[in-house]
């Protein structure tokens, strides 16, 4: 699996496609993501060790607990007091400072709108999980632009009412390739994919100190 110390991991119980069984693996100085794939009726696991250096270039001394997010995510505790999202094999985003000493639990909620989270500060906290709104796709901005083609055109079958002259169609810029679909023109574009960091899904609501005197919740070393 890994050259380093194992802590612990978490299993999701959604795994994303096309994962048979997905967990994350944690301990000192790294955490994985695990993919089990089913390929010619045999399980094949894939462990990639997921980089933070685009957040903390020096990294971390360890990670003590992680948690799945119900959208596929992930958050992982570090010693420091940070918190890592991944998703996948990527790390893209960071709760800095979530505590301040090293975060030993976390805990999404039976409804699935909170995430608890608690450290060696002695402070227990409360993170609302914010929620992605629906973004319009390219495709969805092709079928709106053919429904107001169609719709200015009438059903002439693409001709204007005026003197039966046939509509103009808009050409396509540059760089751009065009399909042509009965007398109307569709311009397609060619889209690249790059990774991006993304806005942290926690919001913090609530925290309290507490205790610890004479418990032992928190599995990692101090």
């Amino acid at each position: 699996t890994t050259k380093e110390l194992i802590l612990g991991f978490v299993i999701n119980e959604n795994p994303m496609k096309p994962y048979f069984d997905e967990f994350i693996i944690f301990g000192k100085r790294k955490f994985s993501h695990c993919g089990l794939i089913e390929k010619d009726n045999k399980l094949v696991c894939k462990i990639k060790s997921v980089s933070i250096v685009s957040f903390k270039k020096d990294g971390e001394k360890s990670f003590g607990c992680a948690e799945w997010l119900p959208d596929g995510r992930y958050l992982v505790g570090a010693k420091s007091g940070n918190i890592y999202i991944g998703r996948g094999n990527d790390c893209v985003s960071i709760v800095k400072g979530a505590h301040s000493k090293s975060i030993g639990c976390l805990l999404l909620t039976n409804d699935k709108e909170w995430i608890i989270s608690a450290g060696h500060d002695k402070v227990l906290k409360r993170w609302r999980i914010k929620k992605k709104k629906k973004k319009q796709t390219v495709e969805d901005d092709e079928k709106v632009s053919d429904s107001d083609e169609r719709n200015a055109n009438g059903n002439s079958g693409g001709r204007s009412k005026k003197k039966g002259k046939p509509s103009k169609v808009p050409t396509a810029k540059k760089g751009a390739t065009t399909v042509r679909r009965g007398s109307v023109k569709k311009t397609s574009l060619s889209l690249t994919k790059k990774k991006t960091k993304e806005p942290s899904p926690l919001i913090q609501k609530w925290e309290k100190e507490i205790n610890l005197v004479d418990t032992d919740y928190i599995l990692q070393p101090k």
